[in-house]
């Protein structure tokens, strides 16, 4: 999500066809802030810690406020690894941390990993 011009409809596409993914860092982000104004966080106010943050207006918090609760929901349930031992694979979004067993490896890591080099 958040990356094209119809993140709606690609998820509820997504819905339609059964597809079955794993959760990205932008999925994540967008579940949290859904999650947040859920639980009554006015837009507005989450749009100011964003923007302070990053020192410009982001617009997941927008699409997360216009995001249907079934799409949230889908999101939710995305796994962050799937395996695929038929063909010795698995699946994540960014990459794994090769020091530890895949049990062990954490959720942020799986989402943003991009590099094997330490530094």
């Amino acid at each position: 999500v958040n990356k094209g011009y119809d993140s709606i409809g690609v998820v509820r596409r997504s819905i339609e066809l059964g597809a079955y993914g794993v959760m990205g860092n932008h999925d994540f982000t967008l579940v949290q802030i859904a999650e947040s104004l859920s639980n009554g966080l006015q837009r507005e106010v989450l749009q100011q810690q964003i923007t302070g943050k990053l020192g410009k207006p982001d617009k997941v918090v927008e699409l997360a406020t216009a995001m249907p609760h079934e799409c949230i929901t889908y999101l939710r349930q995305l796994p962050h690894i799937i395996r695929i031992p038929q063909h010795n694979a698995i699946v994540v979004h960014a990459g794994i941390n090769v020091t530890l067993p895949l049990e062990a490896q954490e959720v942020f890591d799986v989402m943003h990993i991009r590099t094997l080099l330490e530094g």
